[in-house]
């Protein structure tokens, strides 16, 4: 999802984002994302509320370190400049960190820092987390066509390396009625292609759970 400002969305990944942590405090949600893991139980959304316009968060912005009792040196891997997350939420002492997506366009970037020194610093956290991962992948993918996905994993095993308890959530709508239809069977298809192409096979990483969530 790269629409990233406040304020309520009408179609896309973004209003399925908004409207699935809103509805009934995102129990339909956190069932789904249950059902894959069953180590996770209720969870509690911080972002995006309706109470908050919808905003979201990067993990070292205030609201979010707060919540998360997070320290400035626990991001000293990468660039201030950090993703910002679809939606944050915990259960019990596992933060919840989510990235959607409604159709297959938007699994698509690459690093656009301008920065060498940004450049350097992303690239090495990268290139630790597929070593990590003992990816026999393509790391070119990394940077210049999965890059989102990229930079997800790598704070995933960046903060299990700090601690924490984490799991990447990866949501994909199907057969999303506000903009473009992808089914379930596309998103199976096209997860374990863009795996394969990543890390050398189709299996999810470890700490990573993906919903296809019929909408």
């Amino acid at each position: 999802m790269t629409n990233t400002s406040k304020g309520r969305a009408r179609k896309g990944s973004k209003f399925w984002m908004q409207t699935l942590v809103n509805l009934d405090k995102g129990t339909a949600l956190a069932k789904e994302i249950s059902n894959e893991d069953k180590a996770i139980d209720d969870i509690q959304w911080f972002s995006p509320l309706a109470e908050s316009n919808y905003e979201e968060y990067k993990l070292n912005f205030a609201k979010a370190s707060k919540e998360l009792n997070m320290e400035a040196e626990d991001f000293d891997f990468w660039p201030n400049n950090q993703p910002q997350w679809d939606a944050i939420g915990k259960s019990g002492n596992t933060i919840i960190l989510v990235e959607a997506k409604a159709h297959m366009s938007e699994t698509k970037s690459k690093l656009s820092a301008t920065s060498q020194e940004s450049i350097n610093l992303i690239t090495k956290a990268m290139k630790d987390t597929f070593n990590k991962l003992n990816s026999t992948g393509d790391f070119n993918k990394w940077v210049n066509t999965y890059y989102q996905l990229g930079n997800r994993l790598t704070f995933l095993e960046k903060l299990k390396s700090k601690g924490y308890q984490v799991k990447l959530i990866l949501l994909n709508i199907v057969d999303d009625p506000t903009h473009i239809k992808t089914t379930c069977k596309e998103w199976e298809q096209y997860n374990n292609k863009v795996f394969t192409e990543m890390i050398g096979n189709a299996n999810t990483p470890e700490d990573v759970i993906v919903v296809n969530f019929q909408v």
